[in-house]
């Protein structure tokens, strides 16, 4: 018996073509503000107009204000690319892993293009200058020794988008459609003899 195998190509609908990249100081303090700076490139033939916003969330809680809060629209003509600075605060805050979401909104698509960044959120910085003025070897060690602990202090993010999970869950979806395959084949064969 002859085994036909279906292939299905899969065409995109062309949207327009916007590439997101995202720029974050190193260090990221709760209650005060931070520049973000995303790049936009318009990699398609046709110029594009849209909305761009940023915020900073955690679960379902956003801790930089309201969502849609820094909206700023945008026109980008082809091959383009434009730097857009927006102001971030993150309020009342714990420290730890939190996600940084660009979204970027075009009259041709019904859906947000999203572009996330895993940040790290650190507590609050303060000015004693009066600490500061008299180093001694202890007080670095002990510095180090707390940066050494806030590097390593953070757990693996707490989100994960669909996406990724789909791909960690695509080997095991092969294996057992294999398995299944090979089952029904092997019980069939039997049957026709």
């Amino acid at each position: 018996m002859r085994f036909f195998i279906l292939c299905i190509i899969f065409v995109p609908f062309v949207h327009a073509a916007i590439d997101v990249d995202i720029h974050v100081p190193a260090e990221i303090y709760a209650n005060q503000p931070f520049d973000a700076s995303i790049t936009l490139t318009n990699t398609g033939k046709e110029s594009i107009q849209g909305d761009l916003w940023t915020y900073v969330y955690r679960g379902s809680k956003t801790y930089s204000g309201s969502k849609e809060q820094n909206k700023e629209p945008f026109l980008l003509e082809p091959k383009q690319s434009s730097v857009f600075t927006q102001s971030l605060t993150i309020n009342d805050a714990d420290p730890g892993n939190y996600s940084l979401k660009a979204n970027v909104k075009t009259p041709d698509r019904k859906t947000v293009q999203e572009q996330r960044m895993n940040i790290v959120v650190l507590t609050e910085k303060t000015d004693n200058t009066e600490e500061n003025t008299h180093v001694t070897p202890a007080k670095v060690q002990n510095n180090e020794k707390a940066r050494m602990e806030r590097l390593t202090y953070y757990a693996n993010p707490i989100y994960r988008s669909n996406q990724q999970r789909a791909l960690t869950m695509l080997p095991l979806g092969m294996l057992i459609l294999e398995t299944l395959l090979c089952a029904y084949l092997i019980t069939r064969e039997h049957k026709l003899i």
